[in-house]
């Protein structure tokens, strides 16, 4: 399981891995606030030391834990054991430090990295999640506005595969996932998507849900419509992406533009894309649409389904991210126009 660390109702960015018979340290990258992550390492890692041993718990020893060092035997990996780990705090993490730099490095090579992913290891039983972690804490409006719609949409996908999650049923308000009635609870789609967007798993006290919260302000931004728990779908809302209404056809297409039209798909589609690409452009055509204003640009995309046999497609199918294409609207009259000549050809 993944965690972070509170201090003071404050999370810290130094994330971990709880497992039964170890604690796993995750490495430093970048700069804080530049895509870095886990920036506060060596702050992080001292807290964890001092919750260790304020929970009596007994390290056995600590050793880096990288692919690069597969090979090398753990012996040899070992960076802090016996007496080590009877220093002082801060005189430890000195030590750590210093061998982390020169563990697997050629003899006589300078500089080496202090921030690496370790493994602490316990002799016995781990202390409870909740004495290392520290007081559990809201996140803050700046961290569960990272979620993307796309992190949504991954997250819907987790729960029909009835995956398991912390979150229990929903109390007062149902999320719609399709056109067809089916529910999730809020908080669980909100929960798993805040988790993939953060780096670490998200639990139910991390945040609030309800009317004007980040989570039903994340999920209705991205195309969601939320109800009251066991009330009816209403009418008004059945359909979504009216901009798609253009299309005639028989119902085999009918069907394609629904995989098309899923609640959530092409907000979260057109998030993917620009964070793969920087931006919007059509993929067949290459149009950027550049010149018009952010919201006409983004009104100028659609999503295709790339499969044209969609009635293959097995009931309750539910659309994979890379199923789909951004096409500027014209391309994607043409390239329905064409799965239309295709079809009646196949008849004729």
């Amino acid at each position: 399981m993944r965690f972070l660390l509170v201090e003071n109702g404050v999370p810290i960015d130094a994330h971990y891995e709880f497992e039964s018979t170890s604690i796993v340290v995750h490495s430093r990258g970048g700069k804080k606030g530049i895509g870095g992550k886990n920036t506060e390492y060596r702050k992080g890692l001292g807290l964890l030391l001092e919750r260790l041993r304020s929970c009596d718990a007994l390290i056995a020893n600590v050793h880096i834990d990288t692919n690069k060092l597969t090979g090398l035997p753990t012996e040899q990996k070992v960076v802090a054991a016996d007496k080590d780990l009877q220093q002082p705090i801060n005189v430890l993490l000195e030590i750590l430090a210093k061998r982390m730099k020169v563990v697997g490095q050629n003899e006589g090579a300078k500089g080496g990295n202090s921030t690496r992913r370790l493994r602490i290891n316990i002799t016995g039983q781990v202390p409870s999640l909740e004495k290392l972690q520290g007081r559990p804490v809201n996140l803050s409006h700046e961290m569960l506005g990272l979620v993307r719609s796309d992190h949504l949409y991954s997250a819907v996908t987790r729960l029909l595969n009835q995956e398991s999650h912390p979150f229990g049923n929903s109390v007062g308000y149902d999320v719609l996932i399709d056109d067809f009635g089916n529910r999730l609870p809020p908080k669980a789609v909100f929960g798993f998507a805040a988790g993939e967007a953060l780096g670490f798993d998200v639990g139910p006290y991390h945040f609030k849900g309800g009317q004007g919260s980040p989570c039903f302000q994340a999920l209705e931004k991205a195309g969601y419509v939320i109800v009251p728990k066991d009330g009816a779908v209403p009418t008004a809302i059945k359909k979504v992406n009216p901009d798609q209404e253009w299309t005639e056809g028989d119902a085999q297409e009918r069907n394609h533009l629904g995989k098309e039209r899923a609640r959530g798909v092409a907000k979260a589609k057109k998030d993917e894309f620009r964070r793969l690409y920087g931006k919007l452009f059509c993929e067949v055509c290459k149009s950027d649409f550049s010149k018009l204003a952010e919201g006409e640009r983004e009104a100028a995309f659609e999503v295709h389904h790339r499969a044209v046999s969609i009635a293959q497609m097995a009931a309750g199918h539910r659309t994979k991210l890379g199923d789909l294409q951004c096409l500027c609207a014209n391309c994607h009259r043409q390239t329905h126009w064409r799965i239309r000549a295709e079809q009646n050809k196949s008849k004729s």
